[in-house]
């Protein structure tokens, strides 16, 4: 049964959350980081997509992009829909290939919220650059290597992320100096995020933040991109670009795991929660016997 179509708007942005299939840690290594950016530098183009932030967790992926039409394009070629068809289906006979593995990668299909407010849109872009520390991949919001936070944060463009949010228009001063801000930002909503609990209430706490902080920010232009030109300076971007572009993916052999021959003995061994470790040792015993 084909999927409902999604009422994805021109120029709003867009969370996009994908998994790995059985969250398996498809992705560990430099490499599919890499192959992954140089996809959405070469499909954001084709594709009219606008990339403004994501991260790459080992069994999963966050996005925060946009489109620069309403609706969907007859002809699937622009668009958010085949941006992610051609990204994840590209990415995941990559990473097949390189970790010898087989069928599929990511969950037969992706999860999407619209996002048009200034307020979802910062919690949804502090969720993405936060997400390593959510779940314990860095100790450092800066610390990660495999996200859109050294544009943000240091000035320096990954090749993949081709616009600012422009919620961050009126901030001045040299790209590290305006990543300092976002960065001090991301870090408030992050500590309220993490001192209200489970029961956080996100987009609230991002409403604070913005409310708060409404004199150096542009909310009436949130969801208007700033080219990352503009950000960091053309040269700069450009060169980004074609680094990551002229990139040749690393390729492996590849060497599958021979199956158990018929009639082989398979062991395994298991420990019920709140069994003595003497019981275990008692089975084995016994099992020997």
């Amino acid at each position: 049964m084909p999927s409902a179509p999604r009422g994805f708007q021109a120029d709003v942005p867009v969370l996009i959350t994908t998994r790995c299939v059985l969250r398996a840690d498809f992705f560990n290594d430099e490499n599919l980081e890499k192959r992954l950016r140089q996809l959405m530098a070469q499909f954001a183009l084709r594709c009219g997509v606008t990339v403004f932030a994501w991260v790459l967790m080992r069994n999963h992926l966050h996005l925060l992009l946009a489109q620069r039409f309403p609706g969907h394009d007859a002809r699937g070629k622009k668009g958010l829909s085949p941006f992610l068809r051609n990204v994840f289906s590209v990415l995941a006979k990559y990473a097949n290939g390189y970790q010898s593995t087989q069928g599929h990668v990511f969950a037969r299909t992706f999860h999407s919220k619209n996002r048009p407010e200034a307020e979802e849109v910062f919690a949804a872009f502090a969720y993405i650059l936060t997400n390593p520390l959510h779940h314990h991949a860095t100790k450092r919001l800066d610390g990660y290597a495999a996200s859109a936070a050294r544009t943000y944060f240091s000035g320096e463009p990954d090749g993949a992320v081709n616009a600012i949010l422009g919620l961050f228009g009126k901030l001045r001063g040299t790209p590290q100096e305006k990543g300092a801000i976002i960065r001090r930002l991301v870090q408030e909503w992050a500590s309220r995020v993490e001192a209200a609990g489970e029961e956080a209430d996100k987009v609230a706490i991002a409403r604070a933040i913005l409310r708060e902080n409404r004199s150096e920010l542009d909310l009436p232009k949130t969801s208007q991109p700033i080219p990352i030109a503009s950000w960091v300076g053309k040269e700069s971007a450009d060169r980004a670009v074609e680094v990551i572009l002229r990139w040749v993916p690393v390729k492996r052999p590849f060497a599958p795991q021979l199956a158990p021959r018929l009639n082989e003995l398979i062991g395994h061994c298991s420990r019920e929660r709140g069994r003595p470790a003497s019981w275990d040792r008692e089975d084995e015993a016994d099992a020997i016997a």
